[in-house]
């Protein structure tokens, strides 16, 4: 199953569990589906993140209504947020993920190393 259709048939209407590793600047996101198919998206070198959720949620899951992944060149991929790709030591990048995540729960994830599988 490739990675667009995991999107549109499992993860939209999911339940998520992110883990935040600030150490080693990794953030796991699991997805559980409607109908218990589990996905991993791993996210390592992340750049920036931001995430959204009512003060008062305390939950460990959160609704997931929509995933969109975008895959860029870095070439292609503007300065975002203070960060020139340019500093980076050549040949270190050649794709850029952004991760956005929309529910009860916002998620937006900058980052340079991005995989997933089905659990």
């Amino acid at each position: 199953m490739e990675l667009h259709d995991v999107c549109l048939q499992v993860l939209n209407c999911a339940t998520l569990y992110p883990v935040i590793n600030k150490e080693n600047h990794n953030i796991h996101l699991e997805f559980v589906g409607c109908n218990g198919e589990q996905v991993l998206f791993i996210c390592k070198r992340v750049h920036s993140y931001k995430i959204v959720r009512h003060p008062d949620d305390k939950n460990h899951g959160y609704f997931v209504g929509e995933v969109n992944i975008e895959q860029q060149s870095s070439e292609n991929f503007p300065s975002i947020e203070g960060w020139n790709i340019s500093t980076t030591p050549p040949n270190k990048i050649d794709t850029v993920w952004l991760i956005l995540i929309s529910g009860s729960i916002s998620i937006r994830i900058v980052c340079l190393d991005f995989s997933w599988e089905l659990l």
